[in-house]
């Protein structure tokens, strides 16, 4: 039997999405042609390329080499979110995977797992780092970067997000805002200061932070197993209620001393404790076939996790054209966890389980760049980045059973160090007026050492060069359209986790929710990609841009399912040849009223993504790249109402998803998502303002259906996760 092409091939599909799209952004164009007299021409700006800086506040992605979008501190508060999860699911080009404040992944054009890097104030965050407990009013803006630069980590095939971190303040200012919210039927509360002023060359800040937050879970598992004639083997199925108690206290120091403009100290940190206890019940009822290991289980588990930031940075001139920059920075994340398991088979304890683990991760870098202005628009810059980064664990596990149940004891630690050194050159050069390019090239080794108790020791070393080449040319007699090309070549590192043999143990361990097991063979994947865009810019109110990528991977990670001679199911991730990725991205934003004077103060922002992809080593139809959304789209608007001191707005976003052949015998689908939300804003006076949101109005629930079929036995299991609405309010005050 020939097999039905794949989506990605079935071009009269895919040409009428990209008609559709494109049609799109002829209706921007032909909206921000209609506002081209709003402002008047601008002579022609030398373009500079974009710098992962934090001194800067401002969206500078019409002069930016990369392709990227900022969104700034204003636009992120307009919900008032109370996780970094829930606002970075606005962000254009950003797709949030998760459901309430469960864990979740934050990918770009639909990959995520490594593809997507997560920056902190510039720099790659160490592994572990949890960035959904920073508090969202520590962070001053986000900046989505399409295309790689030869002076920041080139660990980013799908692109990077960096969050910035409050900064010092000019002038003297101290904010204070208290919260609080429902979701389902339990309160939170959230107090947040931030305080900066200016003495001298000394300009400082403090944010702070402390958050209580409670969360609830309603889930079902409907799980099934069939013969190799397809024969029903068993049905098991049953609710799960869990909940989860938050409280977190945060703070973020800044402080820049900036003597004259020639050089500057910047001394930055951020100090967070989080305290998380869970409780939990889960229930299998066996409709028919053989019993479940566990019919009834208990859980409950307490973290406390404490992660601390520190950075140092110093700007110099050297001679008259030079400018030495040098960072150094330090982090820590530690987590202690104390989990009790019970579980139960026909109401009798079958096992009662223990588990404390003590988890450290440390890392410190030192970044150096040194740039020579060859002329007013030429300037070479060189530089080096060392990371060193270690994590550890002590896991012990006890487990006992009065009812002759087997048992495992485990005793375990292991201890991985990653270490990186990478140098670069590149070559900034504004050719005239109109057009700019970007020249770099970068070396990057890493290496990557494990050891443990039960574990035979681990040596992996990896070099990756990645040469980048960036174009921007600004169309002649135009008042704002200008077009982008980046070409450059990227990869990403297997985890320490993804190496290191050991099995990570599941309390319901099945074909479709396997024990993890590293594997200390995996290789890096290697990526060429290509993007190129075109923006129309029409002063600082009306931006229409458009946005075609391309990624030929190789060496793509995959997981395979496997069953173990003690019948255990075990997943191991395994390089798989090759894969390509091509997408499209529509972004557009305007003021009504600079289009048609007639309209009212409306602020309107769309965005739209459509993304494709193929895996080689994976048969068809669906051989996809995991979780990857075919389609994901953004609407929101803002209206100030005349004469009164009120703004009102709202947010709708959409994600599709579509059956995915993750391996010859796995295949996956994502619930997809419509989510609805909307705001007032109310500024009782100049130093008080009321805001009020409400969140997830039409309530869809997540979920996931996991198919594992190898001819001889097959398992689905049906996932599936209530969600629901929040209120939330808080009082704003500038003292």
């Amino acid at each position: 039997m020939t097999a039905s092409p794949h989506p990605l091939l079935r071009v009269p599909r895919f040409v009428f999405t990209v008609r559709l799209a494109l049609l799109c952004v002829g209706v921007g164009c032909g909206t921000s042609a209609l506002a081209q007299s709003v402002e008047p021409p601008k002579s022609p700006v030398a373009p500079q390329r974009v710098e992962i800086t934090t001194q800067q506040a401002s969206d500078d992605r019409k002069d930016a080499n990369a392709a990227k979008t900022v969104v700034l501190r204003d636009d992120l508060a307009r919900f008032n979110d109370a996780s970094l999860g829930q606002m970075l699911a606005r962000v254009p080009g950003v797709v949030v995977l998760g459901a309430g404040s469960q864990a979740r992944e934050i990918t770009m054009r639909g990959l995520g797992g490594g593809y997507t890097q997560i920056l902190i104030n510039g720099e790659p965050v160490p592994p572990g780092f949890s960035l959904d407990s920073i508090a969202p009013d520590l962070i001053e803006r986000i900046e989505v970067i399409r295309s790689a630069t030869a002076d920041a980590s080139t660990q980013s095939i799908a692109g990077s997000i960096n969050i910035v971190l409050r900064r010092a303040a000019a002038t003297g200012q101290h904010e204070v805002k208290l919260s609080a919210s429902t979701y389902g039927g339990l309160g939170s509360t959230g107090l947040t200061s931030q305080y900066g002023n200016k003495v001298g060359a000394v300009s400082y800040s403090i944010a702070s932070s402390a958050n209580f937050e409670r969360d609830a879970w309603r889930s079902s598992v409907t799980t099934s197993a069939f013969d190799a004639s397809g024969r029903p083997v068993y049905r098991h199925e049953g609710p799960s209620v869990e909940r989860g108690t938050k409280f977190t206290l945060g703070v973020s120091p800044r402080a820049v001393y900036k003597p004259d403009d020639s050089k500057s100290l910047t001394v930055d940190g951020l100090l967070q404790w989080q305290r998380f206890d869970y409780v939990g019940n889960d229930t299998r009822r066996p409709v028919f076939g053989d019993r479940p290991a566990f019919d009834y289980n208990d859980m409950s588990f307490v973290t406390d996790t404490l992660q601390a930031r520190m950075g140092v940075a110093g700007k110099t001139r050297l001679g008259d054209d030079g400018t030495l920059e040098l960072k150094l920075n330090g982090t820590l994340f530690r987590r202690r966890l104390d989990f009790v398991f019970d579980g139960y088979q026909a109401g009798v304890q079958q096992v009662a389980r223990t588990l404390g683990s003590d988890l450290q991760d440390t890392s410190s870098s030192l970044v150096g760049k040194y740039s020579l202005g060859l002329t007013n628009a030429h300037t070479l810059g060189s530089g080096w980045d060392i990371q060193s980064g270690r994590r550890s664990e002590d896991r012990i596990q006890r487990e006992t059973s009065t009812s002759g149940a087997a048992t495992l004891n485990l005793d375990e630690d292991y201890a991985a160090t990653v270490n990186r050194l990478a140098f670069y050159l590149q070559d900034e050069w504004t050719v005239s007026p109109a057009l700019s390019g970007y020249f770099g090239v970068r070396w990057e080794a890493l290496e990557t050492r494990t050891r443990g108790v039960t574990l035979t020791p681990l040596r992996k070393r990896a070099t990756v060069l990645s040469p980048t080449m960036q174009w921007l040319w600004k169309v002649p007699e135009t008042k704002g359209d200008q077009v982008r090309l980046a070409i450059g070549r990227t990869y990403k590192a297997p985890t320490a986790r993804d190496l290191i043999p050991r099995r990570w143990v599941v309390a319901d361990n099945a074909a479709t929710s396997p024990n993890f097991q590293g594997n200390p063979a995996l290789e890096p994947e290697l990526a060429w990609g290509v993007d190129l865009g075109y923006e129309r810019y029409l002063g600082r109110d009306i931006f229409v841009g458009a946005n075609v990528y391309a990624r030929n991977i190789q060496n793509v990670i995959l997981t395979q399912v496997f069953q173990a001679a003690d019948g255990t199911w075990i997943s191991t991730p395994v390089n798989s040849g090759g894969a390509l990725v091509l997408g499209l991205e529509l972004e557009t934003k305007a003021k009504l009223n600079q289009v048609f004077t007639a309209l009212p103060d409306i602020d309107v922002r769309a965005g739209l993504g459509v993304n494709r992809s193929r895996v080689d080593a994976v048969p068809g139809p669906g051989n996809r790249l995991s979780r990857q959304p075919p389609l994901t789209a953004s609407l929101g608007m803002d209206y100030r109402m005349v004469g009164a001191p009120l703004t009102l707005g709202g947010s709708f976003n959409f994600e599709k998803q579509e059956l995915v052949r993750t391996s010859a015998t796995q295949s996956q689908r994502l619930a997809g998502k419509r989510g609805l939300d909307l705001y007032g804003l109310w500024r009782v006076n100049p130093t008080m303002n009321v805001r009020a949101t409400m969140t997830n109005l039409l309530q869809p629930d997540a979920g996931a259906f996991n198919v594992y079929d190898d001819g001889n036995f097959r398992q689905e299991r049906a996932f599936t996760l209530q969600s629901f609405r929040t209120f939330r309010l808080s009082l704003e005050f500038k003292l």
